[in-house]
């Protein structure tokens, strides 16, 4: 009878744990979506050395090679750096399509760099750091969409910051359509879950 009662109060505590814990993790959700939502609406462009254009999918890496465009037009930097490895959908690297529409728009060729080995955010940050190393490159401009925005300075920083280098961003929205307000609470939610996914990754005892 006493295990009884025992097991019970375990369940009870377990049960409020659980529940507590549910909570805590929906508004830590909700407060990274609003971060999210806020800082992609800053626009932080300074002058650089270089642009980087973070790889995506067709009508997404239209917006950030259109910005980029954009902003080297405006001489915010002389050079631009493609990300982004192969998409199966187009049967060409997501680099080489950010290419095309840079020259589309008037950018010359030999103004652009292109890094095709990276699968993930993360990989475009290693990638275009050694491009950028190679060149002798210390400040950037990241350019993505602005739902992206927060989770790629995130890991941009983590690898500029060990090198000296000073990073900068700007939302492709500054100067490019809006995504459907659908669309972009889904890509919102899809980061929430990334950048827990990524922050598990960090920490070495969870990522073994």
């Amino acid at each position: 009878m006493l295990r009884r009662i025992r097991w019970r109060r375990l369940r009870r505590v377990f049960s409020r744990i659980l529940a507590l814990s549910l909570v805590l993790w929906i508004l830590a959700s909700f407060l990274l979506a609003g971060t999210i939502s806020i800082y992609g609406q800053q626009d932080g462009r300074q002058e650089a050395d270089v642009i980087i254009v973070l790889g995506a999918g067709s009508a997404a890496l239209q917006r950030r090679a259109g910005h980029a465009a954009f902003l080297w037009h405006s001489d915010f930097a002389p050079y631009l750096i493609c990300t982004g490895g192969v998409d199966v959908r187009y049967r060409q690297t997501e680099a080489d399509y950010c290419r095309r529409i840079l020259i589309q728009e008037g950018v010359p060729a030999t103004d652009i760099f292109l890094e095709r080995s990276s699968r993930s955010t993360e990989g475009n940050a290693i990638y275009a750091s050694q491009i950028m190393a190679e060149h002798e490159w210390e400040t950037a401009i990241i350019v993505t969409d602005d739902y992206h925005l927060w989770r790629a300075h995130w890991i941009f920083t983590q690898k500029f910051e060990e090198k000296g280098w000073r990073l900068y961003t700007s939302p492709a929205q500054s100067t490019q359509p809006e995504v459907p307000k659908g669309e972009w609470t889904f890509a919102v939610l899809r980061e929430v879950g990334a950048t827990y996914w990524h922050l598990t990754k960090s920490v070495p005892i969870l990522s073994q």
